[in-house]
């Protein structure tokens, strides 16, 4: 009987140390997780941030994009418009065409 006890509790001993082992491992492990977390929440909010700056980016360039179009619409319109005055005056006057 005493053969095996001393087995039992040899074999119980290597249990325990296994089982710590591997608590150890594992908290380690958590640790890596954690920071490794923590990394990519970084780079997450940086992402964030240069999505929100080409975000303002992209719309300063539709802003300049719908300007640029309003003073070609305008422009032409007044060349209509300088036109259509020559038209009905029929050269009987002088029109200056300058941009103002």
């Amino acid at each position: 009987m005493l053969p095996l006890r001393g087995k039992l509790v040899l074999v119980s001993k290597q249990c325990e140390k296994k089982i710590l082992d591997q608590r150890v491992q594992e908290r380690d492990e958590i640790r890596t997780l954690k920071r490794e977390s923590q990394r990519l929440q970084r780079v997450i909010e940086s992402m964030r941030e240069q999505q929100t700056a080409l975000q303002i980016q992209d719309t300063d360039v539709r802003h300049e994009v719908f300007l640029s179009l309003v003073k070609k619409q305008a422009t032409s319109e007044r060349l209509q418009y300088i036109s259509e005055l020559r038209v009905q005056l029929e050269g009987k006057g002088e029109i200056n065409a300058e941009h103002p």
